[in-house]
């Protein structure tokens, strides 16, 4: 199904989770107009060490 630009713009959408699925999910919905709002239980995002693996056919989804 295909949203319209109107039906787009009245959805709201609560994203549980900041990290980088949640924050990636956010960034997508609000590239297509979508309201989407974030909400994390910690007080403050900070480095936790961990490191994301990509393999070559995923980078190169982000090249323009």
């Amino acid at each position: 199904m295909k949203l319209k630009n109107k039906e787009k713009a009245d959805l709201r959408v609560i994203i549980m989770g900041g990290g980088i699925g949640g924050t990636a999910t956010a960034v997508a919905l609000q590239n297509e107009g979508i309201h989407a709002e974030i909400y994390e239980q910690v007080s403050a995002i900070k480095e936790v060490g961990a490191g994301i693996g990509m393999r070559p056919p995923s980078v190169e989804l982000f090249k323009d």
